[in-house]
C-alpha cells in the first residue's frame, strides 16, 4: 500500500506521477502495508481485487481511509443481502404449481432447477458464491487497513450506509 499526499491508502504498483503516490517499482509478489511491512500477493485487496474482476482490477487502487470503514461495513451489509437472496431462491424449489396441468407442472419444475438445483450453476449458488466474494474482500480491507494503522481493533461504522432492501 502506498500513501499519497491526500492522506489516502493504496496500490501503487508504478502510479502515475500525477498520482501523489511514492513510484514502487516492485512488490517481489506482495504489497506495501505502512512503513515497512510486506503482505504477500495472495493475501493483499489488490489481490482480491484481481481474483474476483479481473487481472487488470487490482493493479491500482486507491482507498480513502476515513471512508474504508464504512466500505468494511458496506460490503459485510451486501454479503448479507446476497445471502437472503440466496434463502429466497432456495425457496422457489418448492412452490406450488398454479394449476395441474403439464404447463404449469413443468414450469414449476423448471424455476426451481433454475433456482436451485443441487448443482453450482443455480441462482442460489450464484448468490452465496457473490456474498462469499463480498466477506473474503471486506475481511481483506479490514486486515489490511488494521496493518496500516498499527491497531488490533477498528472503530466501525454500526450500520451500513444503506441501497440494499432490506
Amino acid at each position: 500500500m502506498s500513501v499519497g499526499s491526500d492522506g489516502r491508502i493504496g496500490e501503487a504498483l508504478n502510479p502515475p506521477a500525477s498520482a501523489g503516490a511514492p513510484e514502487v517499482t516492485s512488490l517481489e509478489g506482495g504489497s506495501l502495508l505502512g512503513p515497512s511491512t510486506l503482505l504477500p500477493a495472495s493475501r493483499d485487496t489488490g489481490s482480491i481485487l484481481a481474483q474476483t474482476l479481473g487481472a487488470d482490477a487490482g493493479q491500482s487502487f486507491m482507498i480513502d481511509v476515513e471512508h474504508a470503514p464504512q466500505s468494511i461495513v458496506d460490503l459485510e451489509a451486501a454479503a448479507n443481502y446476497l445471502e437472503q437472496r440466496a434463502n429466497v431462491a432456495r425457496g422457489l424449489a418448492n412452490i406450488s404449481p398454479p394449476g395441474v396441468d403439464g404447463v404449469s407442472l413443468n414450469a414449476v419444475k423448471e424455476i426451481g432447477k433454475w433456482a436451485a438445483d443441487s448443482g453450482t450453476n443455480n441462482l442460489a449458488a450464484t448468490l452465496l458464491a457473490g456474498a462469499q466474494q463480498l466477506r473474503t474482500l471486506a475481511a481483506k480491507l479490514r486486515e489490511d487497513l488494521q496493518a496500516y494503522l498499527q491497531v488490533d481493533q477498528l472503530d466501525l461504522p454500526s450500520e451500513a450506509s444503506g441501497g440494499l432492501d432490506e
